[in-house]
């Protein structure tokens, strides 16, 4: 579809600028922690982090490195990395530097992941 709105940043969809502070789940904390970045660290180091580890010796130091995780699974955070930048930062416009993402998979010790924060949101 064409953009009806002045600047559509997902396909044909306005998206407002991001204001306050968002809490991330899921593939964005297992990426993260698979780099083994904090919550606050996010943008500028995850691409720093993915960049190297996607350029990496895949032959032999990055499989060895982290044999618990099979090619696929290593090639996913390879994928992430770059993703979660692009989606953030060239889509959404959030700058590399910004620090109110917070990135977590449990709140007051109870597990949250993309569907009840979905639901959280519509009920909010």
């Amino acid at each position: 579809e064409e953009c009806i709105y002045h600047d559509c940043r997902l396909g044909a969809a306005f998206v407002p600028d991001l204001e306050g502070k968002f809490l991330a789940t899921e593939n964005f904390y297992h990426t993260l922690k698979f780099f083994g970045l904090r919550s606050k660290s996010f943008l500028s180091d995850l691409m720093l982090a993915g960049d190297q580890f996607c350029h990496g010796d895949w032959s032999s130091n990055i499989k060895r490195e982290h044999c618990s995780f099979n090619e696929g699974e290593l090639l996913l955070f390879c994928f992430s990395s770059a993703y979660i930048v692009a989606l953030l930062h060239d889509t959404l416009k959030v700058p590399m530097d910004h620090k109110n993402i917070d990135v977590t998979n449990q709140i007051r010790g109870v597990p949250v992941d993309w569907a009840l924060g979905a639901f959280i949101v519509q009920k909010n």
